[in-house]
């Protein structure tokens, strides 16, 4: 369920920044992912498509970026088209 909530929250931020950049799709989302969070990267990557399904960013790629002795996760950009 937290994973869930998780993705959602990556979604909606992912959806926030389309409709402010007036785009049509999301292509990919580069995110930070501390190695003490409890996600891997394919992990994150399942629970973002469960959600992601039927909407602009369904099929979005998750690239992330491990960051060591960290518990933090960041969105840091969006590719949009």
């Amino acid at each position: 369920m937290h994973e869930t909530k998780f993705a959602q929250s990556i979604l909606d931020t992912a959806l926030n920044q389309l409709k402010k950049e007036k785009a049509k799709t999301v292509s990919r989302i580069y995110i930070s992912l501390g190695e003490l969070s409890g996600y891997s990267p394919e992990h994150l990557q399942f629970h973002f498509d469960e959600v992601a399904k039927g909407t602009s960013a369904g099929g979005a790629l998750l690239v992330c970026e491990t960051i060591p002795e960290s518990a933090e996760i960041n969105i840091d950009s969006v590719d949009i088209e």
